[in-house]
Order: C-alpha cells, then structure tokens, then sequence
C-alpha cells in the first residue's frame, strides 16, 4: 500500500483542503490500470484523518483492492452551505476528477463508492441519490438520515445555520427522504448499516422503507453495537465487501 495525506486546492471551496488517501499497490493487475475507489467520509466532530486514526482503513483497502479517499468537509453536512464553501460540489464533482488525475483511480461508476458514518452517512446517501452517474453505490453507517429536525434546531445548532441559514428548513435536494421520492428507482445501490442502540436507529429504519417504497436497490443491516468507533470498525471490513462484491454487476 502507498498512503498520502496532505492538501490540495479546491476550486469549488476556494480554499486549499486536507484529504488521506490509501492506495494499493497492485494497480497494474486491474482490468484497466486502475483501481475502484471509495470515498470514506467523517463525521460531524471530526476530520479527515478519522478513519486512520480509528480502524484498520490501510489494510482493509489493500485486502480489497480499493483507492481510499478521505476528504475533509468540516461541519458542512456535505453541502453546498449557506455560509460557507460549496462541499457538496466538491466531493461530488471536483474532488473524483482531481482523484483520477492524481491518483489514477478508475472513472467508472461500477467502480465508484462512497460510504461514511453519521453525518458522513448522510453525505454518502445524498450523493448517491443526487449523482448516481458518477456513485454507484453509497453506504450510510449510523447515518443521520432526517435532516429536518436538524435543520429547524439551527438556533441551538450553529453548524446548522451555517449550512441552512435561518429559515429552518432544508432544501429538498438536501432532504433524503425528498430525495427518494424525486429520484425514484435510481439506480444506485444503497446500503445501510444501524447499531441497535443507536439513537439514530428509528430515522434509519423510517429511511429505509422510503427508499424500499420508491423502488431502490436498498439492503439494511441492524446489528449489536451504538453511535461510536467500536461499532464503526467492525461494520467497515463488511461495507467493504459489500461493494468489492457487487461493484462489476452494477
């Protein structure tokens, strides 16, 4: 495995930006030169060195043969905020374009993932919903999934007045549960990964049947576990292998 960390310049940001990337080493031995890539998010209190830092992200990505990028998105929700940089144009669109530069990663969407866990989780569904084109599959772990309440709260939450403004409700293009209705039956494949005493488990289950009622390819895993790294590390190594798996059958 080869591993970077360091920065680069956003366009779309208009700021430079941290990510980590782990990439194998047996990039040759793929069917074009290049191999499939996962887009790892964080969550809201941390950064881009989060999943390095608290699992074993290296080796899982040389056992699978993936390219993982982690970007940093601050507090943004992954979205192109009221009162900020433009996130989700940048991971959506700016960052795999500048990945396959940099990194020879593959361009095709059978060979793209995005996955990341609680804020990441929603970020990872939202582009999966909005940009199947260039995602073909995003997983949410622990996501949190309705982001209406979060958004009416943006008095207690400053974050949320950053990404919203002040009228307390999110746009559609940024609601998930909006968004599976819009993009009904997109062809993206989802998967959802909740611990049982997670206090995010409801909203997760409630998105769930929004997805599987609009037609989508949605697969959800409840299992032992709550809203931390304990839980997060052993679900990884299985999102993983879920788009190792499916990825030439999309």
């Amino acid at each position: 495995m080869a591993f970077f960390e360091g920065s680069i310049y956003s366009d779309a940001l208009g700021i430079s930006t941290s990510i980590c990337v782990s990439l194998p080493y047996d990039t040759n031995n793929k069917s074009d030169g290049k191999p499939p890539v996962l887009y790892l998010l964080h969550g809201l209190f941390d950064n881009h060195t989060a999943w390095v830092r608290n699992t074993n992200v290296d080796m899982l990505a040389k056992k699978y043969g993936f390219a993982v990028v982690m970007p940093n998105a601050g507090k943004s929700y992954y979205t192109d905020m009221k009162y900020g940089p433009k996130y989700f144009t940048y991971i959506s669109e700016e960052l795999p374009e500048l990945c396959r530069r940099m990194f020879n990663v593959s361009e095709k969407r059978e060979k793209t993932f995005v996955a990341g866990i609680s804020m990441g989780g929603y970020g990872a569904l939202k582009l999966g919903l909005r940009r199947p084109d260039i995602f073909g599959g995003c997983a949410g772990i622990s996501a949190a999934a309705d982001i209406k309440p979060r958004a009416a709260d943006y008095k207690n939450r400053p974050e949320m007045r950053a990404v919203f403004g002040e009228t307390g409700v999110a746009p559609e293009d940024d609601d998930l549960f909006l968004l599976a209705e819009k993009q009904r039956g997109t062809k993206c494949k989802i998967l959802m990964h909740c611990g049982l005493s997670d206090t995010k488990l409801n909203e997760n289950w409630e998105l769930y049947k929004a997805l599987l009622k609009n037609g989508f390819d949605v697969e959800y895993i409840e299992s032992e576990g709550a809203h931390d790294w304990t839980y997060w590390e052993r679900i990884l190594p299985q999102v993983m292998e879920y788009f190792a798996l499916r990825g030439v059958n999309l």
